[in-house]
């Protein structure tokens, strides 16, 4: 009763999300996300284990994204009441018959239009943009360095054109905002019910000592090797996208004929990299606001200093090591035919950063041990582990 409606709505926002975005990259953005709310509540087994019927889980167990999961690791710690699985279940048919009827309306809307963009007013709405209107996030084949004048071309930077170009596209993209907000929202929701199960299970002990000092130590330093990881890549991902993209489309022939390709190599590195390092510098404040927020449940431990010289050198690393990938993805996206068909190239290039993650992880406890050097000194492993040790 609960697992099959939430199949319905899944299945039905992938459909009309499908028909809004126009570009294959975004979709897997979106079913990432999707895919993520599902995982996070999985998270909470310890939580629930303790107090399964607490009003967080009863909550959780009638959201429409959280209810699949939450409710039989429930199940199987406690008898849960009859009536909070038919409420929860009625919930879930409510809104997979809400997402049929939308998936339907954009479905509908979007076989008349070829190459453009669906927005979301447009569906619940009846307003409908006229065609002539020209819409925010156009092919790049209308706008862009091809199409400056030559005496603009002459007057400005082809590097910085293409620079501007390539980062307005990115940091306007909704899938951009949502993956720089939306994310790290739900890591931060979840580490804050953790800290609040954990404080009322400790508060009649005296205070919190579910986490001592030692390992949130250790949990700063992975998430801060996880957090270069996840710009790096991603950063790096969006060049192979933006280059197979280009190609695909022959606006690449286009540029070529008037931007050298190192200018256009550069603009895009540059551009994305930046997008990427907003990204990032979002994340770590959310982090940093939380830990502060935390008060006595979670403080920063005494052997975690993050001094000006650390930041430096943290710097340092993810920019050599996005260079260094960005310039690997990009190449890829230069040799496939579409970034469909990138994804075995893409797995094989992101192998080495998986690896150095891991041995991250394997070496937290002899971070100067043979294996943590080696792996500090090979280009491809060596801004994770370095930075983690």
């Amino acid at each position: 009763a609960v697992l099959v409606p939430s199949y319905v709505l899944v299945g039905a926002l992938l459909v009309a999300l499908g028909a809004i975005l126009t570009g294959g990259q975004s979709g897997q953005q979106v079913t990432t996300l999707l895919v993520t709310l599902y995982l996070v509540p999985g998270m909470f087994a310890l939580s629930m284990l303790h107090s399964p019927n607490h009003p967080l889980m009863v909550a959780l167990s009638l959201l429409p994204f959280t209810a699949p999961v939450v409710l039989p690791l429930r199940a199987a710690f406690a008898a849960v009441p009859a009536w909070q699985m038919g409420t929860s279940a009625a919930i879930q048919a409510t809104c997979a018959l809400c997402a049929v009827w939308l998936a339907g309306r954009a479905l509908r809307l979007g076989l008349l239009r070829y190459g453009r963009r669906l927005r979301w007013r447009e569906i619940v709405g009846r307003r409908v943009w006229p065609p002539a209107l020209p819409e925010h996030g156009a092919p790049r084949s209308q706008a862009g360095p091809a199409t400056q004048p030559e005496s603009t071309a002459h007057g400005q930077s082809k590097t910085w054109l293409i620079l501007r170009h390539e980062f307005l596209t990115t940091v306007t993209r909704p899938m951009y905002v949502l993956t720089c907000l939306g994310l790290p929202l739900l890591v931060l929701a979840q580490l804050g019910t953790m800290v609040y199960s954990n404080w009322t299970r400790g508060s009649s002990s005296g205070g919190v000592q579910a986490a001592d000092e030692a390992s949130l130590a250790r949990l700063i330093s992975l998430l801060v090797m996880l957090l270069l990881y996840g710009m790096i890549l991603m950063a790096s991902g969006l060049m192979l996208r933006s280059v197979s993209e280009e190609k695909k489309n022959r606006v690449m022939e286009v540029l070529l004929l008037s931007v050298h390709p190192r200018q256009m190599l550069a603009g895009k590195t540059i551009a994305l990299g930046l997008a990427g390092m907003i990204q990032a510098a979002v994340w770590a404040a959310m982090g940093w606001g939380f830990l502060l927020l935390g008060n006595d449940s979670l403080h920063a431990p005494a052997g975690i200093t993050l001094s000006p010289f650390v930041l430096a050198w943290f710097l340092i690393f993810a920019l050599l090591g996005y260079a260094l990938y960005a310039c690997l993805f990009a190449g890829a996206g230069a040799l496939v035919p579409d970034w469909r068909k990138s994804r075995q190239a893409t797995l094989l290039i992101a192998a080495p950063a998986c690896i150095g993650v891991e041995i991250g992880l394997l070496t937290t406890d002899n971070p100067h041990g043979t294996l943590a050097v080696i792996a500090s000194l090979f280009p491809l492993t060596a801004p994770f582990v370095m930075v983690k040790r």
